[in-house]
C-alpha cells in the first residue's frame, strides 16, 4: 500500500490526526482483502475518522497486491 500524507495527517474535530499508528492497525485489519476492498476500507474509515471536519489535503493511495 503506497499512500500521500493526506490520510495519515488528516484531522477529525477533536483536531487529532488520523496517524500512521491508525493506518498500520486498519490496515492489518484488511490486508487479505482485494484492493478495491482495501481502499474502500480506508476511504470509509477516513471519512468516519473525520466527522464533519473539512477535508484539509489530498487523499492519494494505491494497493498493490501480488500473489
Amino acid at each position: 500500500m503506497l499512500l500521500t500524507d493526506g490520510i495519515p495527517e488528516q484531522m477529525n474535530i477533536n483536531n487529532e490526526m488520523y496517524d500512521y499508528p491508525r493506518i498500520k492497525d486498519q490496515f492489518v485489519k484488511v490486508t487479505e482483502n482485494e484492493p478495491k476492498e482495501i481502499i474502500n476500507h480506508f476511504v470509509k474509515s477516513c471519512d468516519s475518522w473525520m466527522g464533519d471536519a473539512t477535508q484539509a489535503d489530498d487523499i492519494t493511495l494505491m494497493v498493490i497486491k501480488i500473489k
